[in-house]
């Protein structure tokens, strides 16, 4: 079996006097950056360019307070860190604070990690070699969906791991954590799941897990060395919660922020738990649909499936004719529809939330601080969604001094041939 795979993850190999040198001090931040986002990229994310873009822009100096309320898998945060800034992330899903909080932790023990992956690896092949009747009989997920997602010998390697993780002995919380990520990319890597960017399944099977894994956990500690090299694991570290962007009282300070940048969840019909599924579960997030639902409802309502009788942010909006309009023309097109799907509502309710956003945007904003949005126009069901415009006019209302939109790139939706923009929407107080 050894002979099948690259050797273990002790043998990281050195990085070159060359590399190093290939990176001036002032470029680092941008040019590393890359290697932190290969860790855990996400598909609905910016690039880590117009992050440091903006985020150098709008500084306030070398002091900044950097905030992402939806900050997912950490590109604002680990951008923010690059620079020097003191950054805080919040994030609605679990799955993605424990990332954002593996991809800005920086000063692990570096040989402890890599021992620990070496441990990890072994006890996993040990436990696939001795454990088949235990591991086989678990296969019988409670979630039926997984039966889709993953192929038997892989579901295998995915318990069979999960148990390993599980039964580490806990020592350092850093490594740990970049342990936890680099299992949750890997099953990832390992299933017949693709993005585009709802979910669908590939016939062609993918890696083993035992290789995607040990792949993940190589690269990872090559770039923290080449951060070493950098002194870059010097920065100041990003504080990562678990929240609700809506109101972020418990987790952000009044007046203590500089820039917000962040790219809200847009109207789409993109249920956004659906995509990390497996890996709640797997990691011991959720258990039960019930974990699942309390979730959702931390989240904003991007989605006509995470629409719950209770909601009513709909009134926050409900003197903006746009929103209106919009919500109109979906329901033309959808009342002799059985979908048992609320469309309209859904958007109405989208902006609602992202009202509610934007007020606590104002108020966790140092006076002249900027909130930057990063928003793309949408399509649902045939009828566009000018959510660019619709955002600056609520910033407008609630009292943001100044707005400006700059268009940094062009979509076309994949249902129908209008042009979307997706643009930064920025707001300063």
């Amino acid at each position: 079996m050894g002979k099948e795979y690259p050797d273990p993850i002790s043998d990281v190999p050195e990085v070159s006097e060359q590399l190093t040198l290939t990176f001036a001090r002032d470029a680092a931040a941008l040019a590393a950056s890359d290697h932190v986002r290969r860790w855990y990229d996400y598909l609905q994310g910016f690039e880590p360019d117009l992050a440091a873009r903006k985020l150098r822009e709008h500084a306030a100096g070398d002091d900044t307070v950097v905030l992402d309320p939806f900050c997912g898998s950490g590109t604002t945060l680990v951008a923010a860190q690059f620079l020097g800034y003191r950054a805080i992330g919040v994030d609605a899903n679990p799955l993605m604070r424990l990332v954002s909080e593996a991809k800005t932790t920086w000063d692990v023990p570096l040989g402890q990690l890599k021992s620990r992956s070496a441990e990890f690896l072994a006890a996993l092949d040990q436990k696939l070699h001795e454990g088949s009747e235990e591991l086989d009989a678990a296969c019988a997920i409670p979630m039926k969906s997984f039966n889709n997602w993953f192929r038997p010998p892989v579901l295998r390697e995915v318990l069979a791991a999960r148990d390993v993780l599980q039964d580490l002995p806990p020592r350092n919380e850093g490594v740990n954590n970049l342990l936890r990520m680099a299992y949750a990319k890997a099953l990832f890597e390992s299933s017949q799941v693709s993005m585009c960017p709802g979910i669908t399944f590939v016939k062609k099977p993918r890696p083993p897990l035992r290789v995607t894994l040990r792949h993940k956990l190589t690269t990872i500690a090559a770039d923290l060395q080449l951060l070493r090299t950098l002194e870059l694991q010097k920065q100041p570290k990003a504080r990562v919660v678990q929240g609700d962007a809506r109101d972020l009282a418990d987790q952000v300070e009044q007046d203590s922020v500089d820039v917000l940048f962040t790219s809200p969840p847009y109207p789409t019909d993109i249920e956004y738990t659906r995509q990390t599924r497996a890996e709640l579960y797997f990691l011991g997030f959720i258990e039960t649909m019930d974990d699942v639902r309390a979730i959702k409802k931390r989240m904003v309502r991007g989605s006509p499936k995470n629409i719950y009788k209770t909601d009513n942010n709909e009134q926050l909006v409900a003197g903006y004719p746009a929103i209106q309009d919009v919500s109109a023309a979906i329901h033309e097109v959808t009342k002799d529809k059985n979908w048992g799907w609320d469309y309209p509502r859904m958007v109405r309710e989208y902006f609602g939330d992202m009202y509610a956003c934007l007020r606590d945007a104002l108020r966790v904003l140092r006076p002249g601080g900027w909130a930057l949005f990063v928003v793309g126009d949408q399509t649902c069901k045939g009828v566009r969604i000018p959510v660019t415009d619709i955002l600056r006019d609520i910033g407008r209302d609630l009292g943001f001094a100044d707005t400006y939109t700059e268009t940094v790139r062009e979509r076309r939706s994949t249902t129908h041939s209008m042009s979307l923009p997706e643009s930064v929407v920025g707001l300063r107080r």
